[in-house]
């Protein structure tokens, strides 16, 4: 595995070269060293071919040095929101394509239910920071209908960030306190983070399974988080938009069990929300509301406290994830296109790759130029695809017309929504940037070819692959099919619309339709909802998926372990839906 340069041109595309003006140089090394601040990488300037690209290379002193000349980069932190209780924060800084002379700047800040890297988590984007006579700074939140989240009187000092946030939702407000540091690479760095707060524990994920002996009974629940497309901003959703909790509630020696021996299930909640802020969690079920009480680790319900003894995809780290590259080999960007900034030479397609730097994988990409005379101004559409370029399932998001002057330097493009991009280079034979979403921040770096799809000479195995198809698991048997989006929102991170069937091997003339699901190809995350119900949650593996399937929603069926399930990719010719033997 090798270190990331998340700025300049990765290591399995041929550096992009041209010829540049001084002027441009400045503009290009200014963006491409706001990008390494995000990812903490260590850097030093060297000119190629007239190219101000980054070289890993320098030390860590040099690094923090140019770390805090500027407030660009990514922050880790966390939220205090009150003297018992902090939550884990991610937020990156960045600049905007006129930031070299203006110094004008955008956030995304990331919220979690447990460690930095989390599943669990909601987004709050800033397209509008404002710095203050005493040098203050006012992060502004999209209007949002009755929904609303600010941080006022923010402080960089020193690369440590601070602000209050306050949040409202129609009646509703909260307040909390926002302390981080600017993340860089080295252990030392990360403790210095995480003894932000002090000894104030974290919120944890809810996602799980769950103890308790009461009552002389032993009792098990069991909860699932997922993130769906989010309501209506007028809608009051709490601190979680988009988050869907469902889970069950089992015991042993019921009246309902079929076995004194077994543990069934006696609730099905079907929807619930939390709020952080007084850890106040209400899940609803058939019979009405239950009310409980989420305190370090364990969840209160009814005067029963229930312990978490298992996590539900895996263990939650306090640490944020590793940003890695596996060593690939550069591959033939093909004919050298000579991209002087002309209308006929700029117009086209471009595609290549954008590598995910938070889970080592990398995603065909494609952005395609039109210059349009009658303004002189490019249109662009950049797509993001699931499985090879030449594929049908693929996000689409429309950007922003671009003034043709604005391409001899870095650029960003932007549209309505759920990502947007900065162009740090463009050359002779492509152009290369840095990638962002509104949800998650900083993504990754991504280089493009004109015309032409280039092969990745690396393990197939790092390419995102697609979602559509057949997949067998030991009890169930999955067929999903995809239809391609348009991101159109601030918070549409799911790309994908999905339906199909499910059928038990056990009897294949039972058939469950799957209605709707979503992907958050961010983390790897995704969950299905069935027609009775159910929703299946987890996550995108290298055979296929590693799924979560509850029990029949209904009272007394056994409440089995709450364990996820391998499911293995069927191809088309493969897939039949047989009984198991």
């Amino acid at each position: 595995m090798g270190s990331v340069d998340p700025a300049g041109s990765p290591a399995w595309i041929e550096p992009v070269t041209g010829a540049m003006s001084s002027t441009t140089r400045f503009g290009w090394s200014f963006i491409i060293a706001a990008g390494v601040c995000i990812a903490g990488c260590k850097s030093t300037y060297s000119r190629t071919s007239g190219l101000e690209s980054v070289e890993q290379s320098g030390t860590m002193a040099n690094h923090v040095k140019s770390v805090l000349e500027r407030p660009f980069g990514r922050y880790l932190g966390f939220l205090r929101i009150s003297d018992e209780s902090k939550m884990a924060i991610v937020m990156d800084v960045v600049p905007e394509t006129s930031a070299a002379h203006s110094g004008s700047m955008r956030a995304i800040m990331r919220v979690h239910l447990g460690g930095f890297g989390s599943s669990e988590f909601t987004s709050f984007y800033f397209p509008r920071i404002e710095s203050g006579f005493d040098g203050s700074l006012s992060f502004f939140g999209p209007d949002e209908g009755s929904q609303a989240v600010n941080l006022d009187g923010g402080r960089i000092v020193d690369g440590r960030f601070s602000a209050r946030l306050s949040y409202s939702s129609g009646e509703t407000s909260r307040t909390g306190y926002v302390e981080a540091r600017l993340y860089g690479p080295g252990d030392a760095v990360i403790d210095d983070i995480l003894s932000i707060g002090g000894k104030v524990p974290a919120i944890g994920p809810l996602s799980g399974e769950y103890t308790a002996f009461c009552d002389g009974h032993q009792s098990v629940l069991q909860l699932e988080f997922s993130r769906w497309h989010r309501p209506s901003p007028d809608t009051k959703t709490g601190f979680l938009p988009g988050a869907v909790l469902t889970g069950r509630l089992g015991v042993v020696a019921r009246d309902n069990c079929p076995d004194d021996s077994s543990r069934c299930v006696q609730k099905i909640f079907r929807a619930g929300t939390f709020d952080p802020f007084t850890g106040q969690l209400a899940l609803r079920s058939s019979t009405g509301e239950t009310m409980c009480h989420v305190s370090g680790g364990a969840v209160n319900c009814d005067s029963c406290s229930y312990s978490r003894v298992r996590p539900l995809l895996g263990k939650d780290s306090d640490r944020p994830a590793t940003y890695a590259r596996a060593d690939v080999t550069v591959f033939d960007t093909g004919s050298g296109v000579d991209l002087e900034r002309q209308p006929a030479t700029m117009s086209g397609s471009f595609y290549g790759y954008l590598h995910h730097e938070s889970t080592n994988t990398y995603q065909a990409a494609s952005l395609n130029l039109t210059f349009e005379a009658a303004t002189a101004t490019y249109s662009a559409v950049a797509a993001l695809y699931f499985g090879p370029a030449s594929g049908n399932e693929f996000v689409a998001y429309r950007l922003d017309p671009v003034p043709a002057r604005l391409l001899a330097g870095p650029v960003l493009l932007d549209g309505p929504g759920e990502t947007f991009l900065i162009l740090t280079s463009m050359g002779e034979k492509g152009l290369a940037g840095i990638w962002y979403s509104k949800t998650h921040g900083h993504i990754g770096t991504v280089s493009m070819v004109k015309d032409s799809i280039p092969p990745l000479m690396a393990d197939e195995k790092l390419l995102m692959p697609r979602l559509g198809g057949g997949y067998s698991g030991e009890q169930w048997q999955l067929d999903i099919k995809v239809a391609s989006n348009v991101s159109e929102r601030d918070e549409d991170f799911y790309p994908l619309r999905m339906f199909g069937d499910a059928r038990e091997r056990a009897e294949v003339k039972k058939r469950r339709l799957i209605q709707d699901g979503t992907f958050d190809f961010y983390t790897g995350v995704v969950a299905l909802r069935l027609d009775d119900g159910r929703i299946i949650v987890g996550k995108v593996s290298e055979p296929g998926l590693e799924l979560f399937w509850p029990p029949w929603p209904s009272l007394g069926p056994v409440l089995n372990t709450q364990l996820v399930q391998s499911f293995f990719r069927v191809d088309s010719a493969e897939r039949k839906f047989t009984a198991r033997k």
